[in-house]
């Protein structure tokens, strides 16, 4: 009963409408996490615990198989206006290029774009469906990162020559490193930090990121969600500098804050709701040498969450319908939290299979429950907030 009634609650405050909007947020797109199977069971004799979560056991790079399949369950069901659903996938600009990193020693951190390791691996039929699947609307694509990985903490590991993280540069992964992160960073947290000292950096790879996502996507991005949700909002200005309107937020989050001299502590509890206004507050330097510039993002807010191989025993149709209908009764749009790893089936098929039924399970429910809803991506949704204040 209470679990019932804080889904309620989570959805009381922020923007409200009587229409009926589902939005699917989908991570990861893009995103080199596991080579291929024989990677996996490679980790695993070394030692790396790889059956702690379902990302190190099954999340592979998308192929023209899984996206084809995907496109059909997006398309099996359209809305009230004949559009079909749509995902909003966010995606990375680039990834490590084990190949040049090995070659140089690791000395130096060397990414290729995402479109370079689609090339490389031989998966040019992929690119060119994810290319299809944004032109047919099936596929909204936005910022995740320049890469799914901290790039400070994988040189560090590396300059001590960390056996674990050597052996996913030998198999061109990067899964299962749980027992390698420091204090507040874990690996593929690429904008975590454990000091405001790293400010710089970060600012200077999200910068980058966004022109390159730019370049590679064909599509300038608009909102930004944080890799494991870790980034300070002292960086706020930078996205904004770079176009960025949107910003995903949690209802309710500690921040660290990165420095000593916070005067409370080292952490800010922050409330968040849906299309709160963050204001800029701080001025970057010129120093740090990245486009910036004040003014506000807008949050959005992901209320439902849809996530079949996290607990594969779970009803996700009925449980995910469950927040849907709290989320539409308290006159909130209905944002799905998903990662692509549901979607691929490069390492199990029946991963992949059960993702999409279930997807396609679900939105059958939704359309039958609520014949009025509209399918749409976070952009859509962002701007139908700001228009409809």
């Amino acid at each position: 009963m209470i679990r019932r009634w804080l889904q309620y609650a989570k959805n009381y405050p922020g923007w409200s409408s009587k229409e009926r909007y589902l939005v699917i947020s989908c991570d990861d797109f893009g995103a080199v996490r596991l080579a291929n199977k024989t990677a996996r069971e490679y980790l695993q004799q070394q030692g790396l615990p790889m059956n702690l979560y379902h990302y190190d056991q099954y999340d592979i790079l998308e192929s023209a198989e899984d996206l084809n399949i995907l496109a059909e369950t997006l398309s099996s069901v359209k809305d009230s206006n004949g559009k079909s659903a749509v995902i909003t996938g966010f995606g990375m600009a680039a990834n490590i290029d084990f190949a040049a990193m090995k070659a140089n020693g690791y000395t130096e951190f060397i990414n290729e774009t995402v479109d370079k390791t689609f090339d490389r691996l031989g998966m040019q039929d992929a690119w060119k469906m994810l290319q299809s699947m944004q032109a047919e609307g099936l596929l909204a694509m936005e910022f995740h990162g320049r890469e799914h990985v901290h790039v400070g903490w994988l040189m560090q590991r590396l300059q001590e020559k960390h056996p674990q993280v050597l052996a996913n540069m030998e198999v061109e992964s990067l899964a299962g490193l749980e027992n390698a992160g420091t204090k507040h960073i874990d690996y593929t947290a690429a904008f975590a930090y454990d000091s405001s000292d790293e400010f710089p950096q970060l600012a200077e790879i999200l910068a980058d990121g966004i022109a390159l996502f730019e370049q590679v996507w064909g599509v300038k991005p608009v909102h930004f969600t944080p890799p494991v949700m870790k980034y300070s909002r002292q960086l706020d200005e930078v996205l904004v500098g770079n176009g960025i309107q949107y910003l995903d937020r949690v209802f309710q989050n500690l921040e660290y804050l990165g420095y000593e001299e916070a005067g409370k502590g080292k952490h800010k509890k922050r409330f968040h709701w849906q299309n709160q206004t963050l204001k800029t507050k701080n001025n970057i330097p010129e120093s740090w040498g990245v486009k910036a510039a004040k003014g506000e993002l807008h949050a959005m807010i992901r209320n439902c969450f849809f996530e079949p191989m996290w607990n594969p025993q779970l009803d996700w149709v009925n449980n995910t319908m469950a927040q849907i209908e709290a989320a539409f009764a308290m006159g909130k749009p209905a944002n799905l939290a998903t990662h692509r790893v549901s979607f691929v089936g490069g390492i199990e098929k029946e991963v992949r299979d059960r993702g999409n039924q279930d997807l396609k399970n679900l939105l059958v429910a939704v359309k039958k429950r609520w014949p009025q809803v509209q399918f749409v991506s976070t952009r859509e949704l962002g701007e139908i907030m700001r228009s409809k204040k």
